[in-house]
């Protein structure tokens, strides 16, 4: 869903006096009916930046150039959302809908929008003022965030969700690709999963209203991690399996920002969750060697396609604490992945011959290099004796072998199975090898959803504001 050092592309709008207006990641573009590109609406300057970390997500038109909706994601919408309203006339944007995911609207006098929860709702709406003038009411329930599209005439196309909240479950994946879930019982919207060195406990992220981090047991008892920010995702596990490190985010009291803080907390649910690092830089991942010596931090910097870097960064848990950064050479590098004997890095890198590869380095020293994918690469994970490296690439699962010996010399990546219908991500692996190296541990993604194609349907909405 996201692109390393490119701009994405993720929807437009078509105004009435001809302009196009589309995002490229974190932009808001224009272009004029003659073709001719006009000046970019400044996001930051409107108000709803957050760190650099807003995705502008859905774009739609409003009659007469008014101007347009847009909703603006926080962190990959696993925070939230909210959507705002651009005035054409006052070249200005305000927010319109807190807490909305994608927002739609219609003739009929009203802005439709859906919500994390699933459902579609609708506000009156005045288009001289752009404002809300009623309270909202439910349209049609199930209706999955975004996945709504309306016509000037009044036909409207949306997806349901068929299960509970996008449920997906956790799966045992062999080698040869054959799968056994983990829990059958256990079946919410799992983000992150990460198993403890002993292989009987799991870490994942459980997203709802809000994303908590779980800790599942092999005798099938599950404890979450008690944290008061309302995301809490990418763990890592110590080498002792005592400790778990994680990613917190929270919004900035008073603000429009996030702070991204690496927490640790102990597995045995004693004790608060604790900061790893101080200051006011975000770090959206952690990793912990399993030494227990060391720990590798990711932070984004501003700005958007390019401009916008991954950037690591090393540290020691204990003696000299400074934090350094890891020189790989790259525009940005990401989901990194500390070999179990800590002599090894591998990451996503965004500039290895123009695509996006899996890159090994010797830690901390960066003496050594290794592009070790081929034609691309994403989600390195080790093996629990470092004898393998795992990456995706096209649908697949590949492995590479790695001998051992004080120089990198990997064997050609092969496929190992189909990761379709899978989760993955683009800023940590969605998945996590057995100590054994015979299992995965996915995502499978939850695929129950019906597309519904409704005509004259403007005649459902009335009848539903009238209720």
């Amino acid at each position: 869903m996201e692109s390393n050092t490119a701009s994405a592309f993720g929807g437009s709008a078509w105004l009435a006096d001809g302009t196009i207006v589309y995002n490229m990641g974190r932009d808001l573009k224009r272009i004029s009916a003659d073709g001719a590109t006009m000046p970019s609406l400044n996001i930051a300057a409107s108000g709803t930046s957050a760190g650099g970390q807003n995705d502008v997500v859905s774009i739609d038109a409003l009659p007469d150039a008014r101007g347009f909706l847009f909703t603006v994601c926080r962190s990959a919408c696993a925070v939230g959302s909210d959507t705002w309203v651009y005035d054409a006339k006052a070249d200005s944007a305000h927010l319109l809908l807190p807490r909305a995911l994608g927002a739609w609207y219609s003739p009929t006098g009203h802005v439709l929008y859906t919500n994390r929860e699933n459902g579609l709702y609708a506000v009156p709406f005045d288009v001289a003022t752009l404002t809300v003038t009623g309270g909202a009411f439910a349209v049609i329930d199930g209706v999955l965030p975004t996945k709504f599209a309306l016509s000037p005439s009044g036909a409207a196309l949306y997806s349901i969700d068929r299960t509970t909240a996008s449920a997906s479950g956790l799966v045992w994946v062999s080698r040869d690709g054959r799968t056994e879930p983990v829990d059958s019982s256990w079946r919410v919207r799992f983000d992150y999963p990460a198993i403890s060195p002993d292989g009987r406990s799991i870490a994942v992220s459980v997203r709802d209203k809000t994303t908590d981090l779980w800790m599942w047991r092999s005798n099938g008892t599950r404890t979450k991690v008690q944290s008061a920010a309302p995301t809490n995702w990418r763990p890592s596990w110590s080498g002792d399996g005592q400790s778990l490190a994680f990613v917190s985010v929270r919004d900035v009291n008073g603000t429009d920002s996030l702070a991204a803080t690496p927490m640790m907390a102990r597995t045995d649910g004693t004790g608060a969750a604790t900061p790893l690092v101080g200051g006011r830089v975000n770090y959206f991942e952690v990793e912990l060697s399993r030494d227990g010596e060391w720990m590798v931090l990711r932070t984004d910097t501003a700005g958007t396609g390019a401009a916008r870097l991954s950037r690591l960064y090393a540290r020691r848990r204990t003696g000299d604490t400074t934090l350094r950064l890891v020189p790989t050479g790259d525009v940005s590098a990401l989901q990194p992945a500390l070999s179990p004997d800590g002599r090894w890095l591998a990451y996503g890198s965004g500039a290895v011959v123009g695509s996006r590869e899996i890159v090994v380095q010797s830690f901390p020293d960066a003496q050594q290099r290794v592009v070790v994918s081929v034609a691309g690469g994403s989600e390195p994970r080790w093996s629990s004796n470092g004898r393998e490296l795992f990456y995706t690439l096209g649908g697949q699962m590949m492995a590479v072998a790695v001998p051992p010996g004080p120089v990198f010399t990997p064997g050609p990546p092969r496929a190992l199975f189909s990761v379709a219908g899978y989760i993955a991500a683009r800023n940590r692996a969605q998945y996590d090898v057995s100590p054994d190296g015979q299992r995965f541990l996915m995502i499978r993604a939850n695929s129950a959803s019906q597309v519904v194609y409704v005509e004259n349907w403007f005649a459902e909405l009335l009848a539903k504001a009238k209720q």
